[in-house]
C-alpha cells in the first residue's frame, strides 16, 4: 500500500503540470515542483511533453509518450517491469544538466524552456546531492527505504495504469477511440486523481480533477472504449502479447 500511494504522487503532479488543478497559480506549481522532486521528473521537461503528448495522442513517430503496443507477452512484462522506463529517465536527469537534448524533446522544448528545463534538473541533483551528503554524514538509510526502493518497486503499478489508458487503441487522432477510461473503485479514483476518467480528460484537459467525474457522465454514451477494472484492461492486452508469440 506505501509504494503504491507513493508511486500516485504521479497523479497529482500530473494534473498540476496542466496547471488546472488549483484556482492558484502558485499552488499548482508548488504541488508539481514537489512531486517532481519526489519522482525524479523535471517539471518544465514533463509540462511541455504533456502538451505534445495530448496533441499527438497515438500518433507513432510523432507523440512523445507513445507506449509501443506490447505485440509479444515479453515486451508487455518487459514495459511492465518500469526497465523501458527508468532507462528514459535517467536519460533525461542525466542529459539535460549538460543541455543534451534529442531531436524529438527539441520538437516540443523551445530554447527558453530547455534552458530552463536545464535550471531546474541541476537543482534537482543538487537536493538529491545534498540528501545523499547527509544520509552518508548520519549513517540514516531512511531515504533509501522510504524513498528510493519503494519508487522503484511501485513503478510497475503506475507503467499497468499508463498501459490502460491508451495501450491497444487505434492509431488515430480522434480522442473518442485513442483514449480509454476505466471504470474503478471510488479509492482507486481518488488516488489517481480521477486519472482513470482519462477520455474525459483528454477530451478537454483543462478540467479540473475534481469535475471530470460530472464530465465523464456526459460523455460516457459517446466512448469507444471504457472498461470496468483494471484487470479488464490488463488481461486483453497480456492475452494480445500471448498470441504475437512469447
Amino acid at each position: 500500500l506505501y509504494v503504491v500511494v507513493g508511486v500516485l504522487l504521479f497523479a497529482p503532479f500530473h494534473e498540476n503540470s496542466h496547471g488546472s488543478a488549483f484556482a492558484t497559480r502558485w499552488v499548482n506549481d508548488a504541488f508539481e515542483r514537489a512531486c517532481g522532486l519526489a519522482l525524479g521528473l523535471p517539471p518544465t521537461h514533463f509540462r511541455f511533453e504533456l502538451a505534445a503528448h495530448h496533441a499527438l495522442s497515438q500518433q507513432p513517430g510523432r507523440e512523445p509518450e507513445m507506449i509501443a503496443t506490447a505485440e509479444s507477452l515479453r515486451g508487455y512484462l518487459l514495459y511492465a517491469s518500469a526497465w523501458p522506463y527508468f532507462h528514459g529517465l535517467f536519460s533525461v536527469l542525466l542529459r539535460l544538466p549538460f543541455g543534451r537534448f534529442t531531436a524529438e524533446e527539441v520538437s516540443f522544448l523551445a530554447p527558453e524552456r530547455q534552458r530552463e528545463a536545464m535550471r531546474e534538473t541541476r537543482i534537482m541533483w543538487a537536493v538529491y546531492a545534498t540528501i545523499a551528503g547527509l544520509s552518508v554524514a548520519t549513517g540514516s538509510t531512511a531515504a533509501l527505504e522510504y524513498w528510493l526502493i519503494p519508487r522503484v518497486l511501485g513503478e510497475p503499478v503506475m507503467r499497468l495504469i499508463r498501459m490502460s489508458e491508451h495501450g491497444g487503441r487505434p492509431h488515430v487522432a480522434d480522442w473518442l477511440a485513442n483514449t480509454r477510461t476505466v471504470v474503478t473503485w471510488p479509492p482507486v479514483r481518488w488516488l489517481g486523481w480521477n486519472m482513470a476518467f482519462h477520455a474525459a480528460h483528454h477530451a478537454v484537459p483543462s478540467v479540473p480533477f475534481h469535475a471530470l467525474a460530472q464530465l465523464h457522465a456526459v460523455l460516457a454514451p459517446h466512448l469507444a472504449a471504457a472498461r470496468r477494472g483494471y484487470a479488464a484492461t490488463q488481461i486483453p492486452l497480456a492475452m494480445r502479447g500471448l498470441r504475437g508469440g512469447a
